[in-house]
């Protein structure tokens, strides 16, 4: 059964946790799904505006789940993501071919739950994308207005074909922008 929340992108967590706290399951039923709807904060509508509210964009790959937690009745899951290409760094916050981690609302809950946000799933395991990033302490970031700062990175890439790998946004409600990683840093570049 996929359940189904909406709420401001704060208050989203806050609504979230406390329908899972009400929720319970025992072992021997299967995980059930919990779709939270969120409305965010920021919104951007253009490259410049996701730049400029951007510690980092990079682009690169998710290389693993680092850590999982579950706060306040709010998961979140942590991912390794490697740096293949840095398209802004103002503060010289990464280099290419480090991993940076990437914290991501969504995820298990102890009690059988697993919880994602509606416009904004969890990212998988060999996923390429585009982020714009939010430091939020050292060496850890969160992609910043949910699915606005994301990017799809269409089909394979690595450090030799990357700059001519075509980028999409995420969804047809988020930022608008198709064209390869190059032109995609041009763009960034633009004052």
């Amino acid at each position: 059964m996929l359940k189904h929340i909406r709420a401001l992108p704060i208050a989203a967590v806050a609504v979230a946790a406390t329908f899972l706290a009400g929720c319970s399951t025992s072992s021997s039923h299967p995980k059930k799904d919990v779709q939270v709807d969120a409305k965010w904060a920021q919104s951007f509508t253009n490259i410049h505006d996701l730049t400029a509210h951007s510690d980092i964009a990079v682009a690169g790959s998710f290389a693993k789940v680092t850590n999982h937690t579950y706060i306040s009745n709010v998961p979140s899951t942590d991912f390794s993501f490697t740096v293949m290409r840095i398209l802004s760094d103002k503060k010289h916050l990464t280099s290419v071919g480090s991993a940076i981690t990437i914290d991501q609302t969504g995820g298990d809950t102890p009690d059988g739950y697993h919880a994602e946000v509606g416009d904004d799933p969890l990212f998988t395991v060999g996923e390429n994308a585009v982020l714009f990033l939010h430091q939020v302490s050292p060496g850890k970031f969160q992609v910043i207005g949910g699915p606005n700062g994301r990017f799809k990175v269409n089909g394979a890439a690595n450090a030799a074909s990357l700059a001519s790998t075509t980028v999409t946004p995420f969804n047809v409600e988020t930022v608008k922008f198709t064209g390869t990683i190059d032109q995609l840093a041009a763009e960034v570049a633009k004052p």
